[in-house]
């Protein structure tokens, strides 16, 4: 895993936030929003780490989390919508 990868990573493990924009993750690694876009897209380790998270933001925005966040803090509900949801959020579906 490259330095990118990891400063994601740090980026969505930070315990203020349930879950994280793409621009939230860029301003706190110091990175592009492309740049965190790309990452995933094509980092094999990091799509094993990281989940899309099943709401939007406020805004309408993509959230992302890692997959132990998601499990240890999603709510029942987020969890539900997760399991049955059949139209998933895509990182595509914001950039």
């Amino acid at each position: 895993m490259d330095e990118i990868e990891k400063k994601i990573l740090k980026s969505l493990s930070n315990k203020k936030f349930r879950a994280r924009t793409i621009h939230g993750i860029a301003r706190e690694a110091h990175i592009a929003p492309t740049v965190v876009v790309k990452k995933l897209n094509s980092s094999p380790e990091l799509n094993q780490q990281v989940k899309i998270y099943p709401r939007r933001s406020k805004e309408g925005h993509v959230l992302l989390t890692t997959r132990a966040n998601f499990d240890a803090t999603a709510s029942i509900k987020d969890k539900f919508i997760e399991a049955f949801a059949s139209n998933r959020i895509r990182i595509e579906d914001e950039y």
